[in-house]
C-alpha cells in the first residue's frame, strides 16, 4: 500500500489526460513500436510500481483515499495498462493535425480513451472525463494509456489520476519511460522494483510541507478529515485552445516527446 500524503487528499479528483502526438510514417513498424514501448513501459513500472495498482476511498466517513499496488510488476500489469487501440483510425491523418495546432476539437476522448477505463463500473462517466466521485464504491486504475495509430502517426494516450500523480511527477514518469524506451535491447535486465520504504519516504516529505497550513475553502479541494463545506462549481470554466507559442517557453517538452520513438 502506498501512503497518501495531506496535500494527495486534497487536489482535485480527477484523470488528467495527456496526448503525446508523433509523427509515425512506416505502418509495417507499428508491432515493433508496441513491443519496444511495452518493454519501456514494465522497466518504467519497476521503478514507480504503483502505476500498476488502484486509487479508493479508505474511509467513508472521512473521504481519505488510499492506494493499493501489487508486489511484483510483470508483463501482465502491462498488459493490462497499455493497451492498442483496435479501431480504424486512419480517418485521423497526422500531417492534417499538425497543421491545423492539434486541435482538441478533432481529438475525441471516445476514440482515445484507454481502453481500462471505458465504462468503468467505478467511474462516474463512460471516458473519465469527469471528478471521480468514488460514490460507486470500487477501486479505480491509477494510470492507463494507450498506443493510437493513424494515418502517418501515432497518438498515445495517458490517463493518471491526479490524487497520486502530479504535473511534475506525470513529466518525470514520460521522461523516465521515453530512457527506458529509447535504451531497450532484446533480452535487456530489468531493473529492481523499487522498495516500498523509499515511497513511503517521499509522501512523508509532502507531509512536511502541509504543516501549519491554513485552510481555505475553495470550491473544487477539500481538506482530509472534513466534509466539503462550499459546493462544486456548476458552470463551465472558459477555455481557449493553447497557443503553440508555449513550446517555445518550455523546448524541453518538445524534445521529451520527440524522445519516445526517435
Amino acid at each position: 500500500m502506498l501512503e497518501l500524503s495531506r496535500l494527495d487528499q486534497t487536489v482535485l479528483r480527477v484523470y488528467v489526460r495527456q496526448l503525446l502526438i508523433f509523427p509515425f510514417p512506416v505502418p509495417n513498424s507499428r508491432k515493433d513500436a508496441q513491443i519496444v514501448l511495452a518493454a519501456g513501459f514494465l522497466a518504467t513500472l519497476r521503478q514507480f510500481p504503483f502505476l500498476a495498482g488502484t486509487v479508493e476511498v479508505a474511509n467513508s466517513e472521512t473521504g481519505l483515499l488510499r492506494v493499493q499496488y501489487p508486489e511484483n510488476v510483470d508483463e501482465e500489469s502491462v498488459k493490462q495498462i497499455l493497451t492498442t487501440n483496435e479501431l480504424d483510425l486512419d480517418t485521423l491523418d497526422y500531417d492534417t493535425l499538425r497543421e491545423a495546432g492539434f486541435p482538441p476539437s478533432s481529438l475525441p476522448a471516445d476514440s482515445l480513451c484507454p481502453t481500462i477505463l471505458i465504462s468503468h463500473p467505478g467511474m462516474d462517466d463512460q471516458y473519465a472525463e469527469v471528478l471521480t466521485t468514488f460514490s460507486k464504491g470500487k477501486p479505480i486504475p491509477i494510470f492507463a494509456a494507450q498506443l493510437n495509430f493513424i494515418r502517418g502517426g501515432l497518438i498515445l494516450s495517458a490517463y493518471t489520476h491526479h490524487s497520486v500523480v502530479d504535473g511534475t511527477g506525470i513529466a518525470k514518469i514520460y521522461q523516465v519511460w521515453s530512457i527506458n524506451t529509447r535504451n531497450f535491447h532484446a533480452g535487456s535486465s530489468l531493473p529492481n522494483q523499487a522498495n516500498p520504504s523509499s515511497l513511503k519516504r517521499a509522501r512523508q516529505a509532502l507531509n512536511t510541507l502541509a504543516e501549519g497550513a491554513t485552510a481555505m475553502e475553495l470550491p473544487e479541494f477539500r481538506n482530509p478529515n472534513a466534509p466539503p463545506t462550499v459546493p462544486l462549481r456548476t458552470s463551465p470554466y472558459p477555455l481557449n485552445q493553447p497557443s503553440l507559442e508555449v513550446l517555445k517557453i518550455f523546448p524541453g517538452f518538445r524534445h521529451l516527446a520527440e524522445s519516445f520513438l526517435w
